[in-house]
């Protein structure tokens, strides 16, 4: 809605204003603007000339009353012309685009895409598929075992055995000595075999043949 300005723009004050700001917003202007104190500018003439007229009519009762029925029409016709508007622009029909064909590269490899896409996802799926039946036929095979199944020793060492061909024949002493002389039965010496110490001293011959 356009906006139009009225005497309360000019002393910038607002529509309900009373009578007393109205004035002290006048004096306020005439005291910035009066062409007496202003002498070097310009505009100061015109200014007051807009304040003096704006206040003469908001500082009349009738006056005012007719300025403010003025402002009702105004933005009244100002709002009915915003509605038309908008009800023309709600009632136009936006054409369509016409729709593009794909690219015929795009038409040819997309679908080799979701081929090979397609593919990919089976061969995933089949694989976990897989290991899943894995694990529970091994978790079956390792419960059978424990719940009673039978399983075979795990390998140990193997029991040791005698050759039969390293074991030797019994001692069997001999009756005489080397010198052909019969051995003693009891602790002595062999009859004329040399004795090598026959000071207390004595070496023990060992026959292990």
């Amino acid at each position: 809605m356009a906006q139009i300005h009225t005497h309360y723009d000019n002393l910038k004050v607002a529509r309900n204003a009373p009578p007393e700001i109205t004035r002290a917003a006048y004096r306020a202007f005439s005291q910035k603007f009066h062409p007496d104190r202003n002498p070097d500018n310009s505009d100061a003439a015109r200014i007051m000339a807009i304040t003096n007229a704006s206040y003469e009519v908001l500082s009349d009762p009738d006056k005012r009353r007719e300025h403010d029925q003025w402002i009702k029409e105004v933005e009244a016709a100002s709002h009915a012309k915003v509605k038309a508007s908008q009800a023309v622009h709600s009632t136009t029909q936006v054409q369509p685009q016409p729709s593009v064909a794909p690219p015929v590269l795009h038409r040819l490899v997309l679908p080799l895409f979701n081929l090979v896409k397609g593919l990919v996802i089976w061969a995933f799926s089949y694989m976990i598929g897989i290991g899943i039946l894995i694990g529970v036929l091994w978790i079956i095979g390792s419960a059978f075992d424990l719940f009673g199944g039978k399983s075979s020793p795990p390998p140990g060492p193997k029991p040791y055995q005698v050759d039969p061909a390293s074991e030797r024949s019994a001692y069997a002493r001999p009756s005489t000595a080397p010198n052909g002389n019969p051995r003693p039965v009891s602790s002595g010496y062999v009859k004329d075999y040399q004795r090598l110490h026959a000071d207390g001293l004595s070496t023990v011959t060992v026959d292990n043949g």
